[in-house]
């Protein structure tokens, strides 16, 4: 059901099943990709309860390389 959701399914969250008590464990990107995968796993059929471990850490934000960048400098023998 993560795998399918698009909520959750670009995340990267590892299951842990042990008589029907299911562990979240990992780093989601955002919180509502953590209340989803809590309340699809509480779907599950067998699953009486879920233990949620994850840690939401939002993705950097990718920094604009094109703000950054200065024109070389004219050598002095270019420079009429």
């Amino acid at each position: 059901a993560l795998a399918k959701d698009p909520r959750t399914r670009d995340e990267v969250i590892e299951v842990v099943s042990t008589r029907g008590v299911v562990t979240l464990l990992g780093e989601v990107s955002r919180p509502e990709a953590k209340e989803a995968a809590k309340v699809l796993a509480s779907q599950t059929p067998g699953v009486v309860a879920v233990l949620d471990e994850l840690t939401v850490k939002p993705q950097e934000e990718i920094p604009d390389i094109l703000e950054n960048i200065k024109p070389p400098a004219m050598p002095a023998a270019y420079i009429r």
